[in-house]
């Protein structure tokens, strides 16, 4: 098992929080998000962690934010599609 962290922006109320969490604990392989909103990360627990496919997963969520900077993935971002 093992846990990844990403830095998170642009995402700032507990409900954006709790929609990214209930899409992404959808991934195979993923235990736990822990999404902290005043550090502006988003852990990932798992075994394997699929980084595309929970970035995927975040991008069903309608929130205007952004991920940055995971340790496999150093320039990849995600930009949320969908709005509120």
């Amino acid at each position: 098992m093992s846990t990844r962290t990403y830095t998170v922006e642009g995402m700032t109320c507990g409900h954006c929080a709790n929609a990214v969490t209930g899409e992404v604990t959808k991934v195979p392989g993923v235990t736990d998000v822990r999404i902290d909103l005043d550090a502006k990360t988003v852990s990932v627990t798992g075994d394997p962690i699929d980084d595309a496919g929970w970035f995927l997963a975040a991008q069903q969520v309608p929130w205007q934010g952004r991920i940055d900077s995971g340790p496999n993935w150093s320039n990849a971002k995600h930009r949320s599609p969908n709005r509120w």
